[in-house]
């Protein structure tokens, strides 16, 4: 009876490990002293193919890279063989569809032959573009012209942007921690506010002009797009207000609007006036609409003759009898 051969514990170990690499999604190797590939991954092949082909067995990085990137990784793994211990850097390759950022952790390989290396990366190439893509609009929200500013669900302020200090007049440590109504004029009714966070709490944004205080106790209007930031939940966890100070435009809006109302009102003086009064009863009544408006406390209407000089036909004051009319001289 023959007795069967126990297997080598030391084989299996070394299939698994084996497996285990060809199955693995990062990047492994093994490279001779004079590095070349004796080993190559299938995720690496599989990110780097268009380089390595599938002749990779025996060739160095000389081979795949352009002499100047080849010469850094050479120049690295002798570092690593110097050291005679573990070395973690990232490398970024460059590749046809993009350059890869990968974290890499090269080895010497005490079970191979002498200057035998080895090496496991990750690809972070993907949460490296997502690093960049925020530090891009960290970067534009810092520069933009527009004030903008985070709270939590407590109505704290936890961010604002240089544009926010300029507007407001508070620096960012004056404020973060702080309750929005630091900057509340109080002008504004409870029920605005009520149904702002009505809106909010529900997941709908809020658009709406704030009148705020500064913090030299100057008011000011801001135009203010409110929206909630959601977790991966689809939960509320803050809000974002992105704000503009549109003080000068709405005073100037206003103006217009009351001029617009002044000249209508003065329009409407004019066709109630009684056919066949005389110039001079018709432009009193003008005047005394025109008095009647809000900011004006006088009104006078001058008819001005060929030969230069100018008499008062109409002379209205807020609250007193109408004043005498007189020719101005000619000068």
């Amino acid at each position: 009876m023959t007795e069967s051969a126990e297997p080598n514990f030391g084989d299996l170990m070394a299939a698994r490990l084996r497996d285990l690499m060809d199955a693995a999604p990062v990047v492994a190797f093994v490279k001779d002293a004079g590095g070349r590939y004796l080993y190559a991954n299938p995720y690496l092949l599989a990110v780097f193919g268009e380089r390595m082909g599938f002749d990779w067995y025996g060739k160095t990085d000389m081979d795949i890279w352009p002499s100047k990137v080849a010469a850094l990784l050479r120049a690295n793994d002798k570092a690593v063989l110097g050291a005679r211990g573990l070395q973690v850097f990232s490398q970024v390759m460059p590749l046809a569809g993009g350059p890869h950022t990968l974290l890499m952790l090269k080895f010497p390989l005490a079970t191979g032959g002498p200057g035998e290396l080895g090496g496991i990366g990750v690809d972070l190439t993907e949460s490296s573009k997502a690093e960049t893509e925020r530090d891009q609009l960290a970067i534009a929200v810092e520069q933009a012209a527009e004030s903008v500013m985070i709270a939590d669900l407590e109505a704290r302020i936890t961010y604002v942007n240089p544009a926010f200090e300029r507007v407001t007049g508070y620096t960012r440590d004056e404020v973060i921690g702080q309750n929005l109504r630091l900057l509340s004029s109080g002008l504004q009714p409870r029920s605005f506010f009520d149904a702002m966070w009505a809106a909010l709490a529900t997941g709908v944004p809020w658009v709406a002009d704030f009148v705020n205080r500064r913090k030299d106790g100057s008011l000011f209007t801001e135009e203010a797009v409110i929206t909630p930031i959601r977790d991966a939940s689809d939960a509320v966890t803050s809000y974002v207000a992105v704000k503009r100070d549109v003080t000068r435009e709405r005073a100037l809006a206003q103006r217009s609007d009351q001029l617009a109302r002044e000249r209508a009102l003065i329009a409407a003086a004019i066709r109630r006036l009684p056919a066949g009064g005389t110039p001079e009863s018709t432009v009193q009544a003008l005047c005394a609409q025109v008095v009647s408006l809000s900011g004006v406390s006088a009104a006078q209407l001058y008819l001005f003759e060929l030969d230069g000089r100018a008499m008062p036909i109409g002379f209205v004051v807020a609250g007193q009898p109408d004043p005498p009319q007189r020719r101005l001289p000619y000068e």
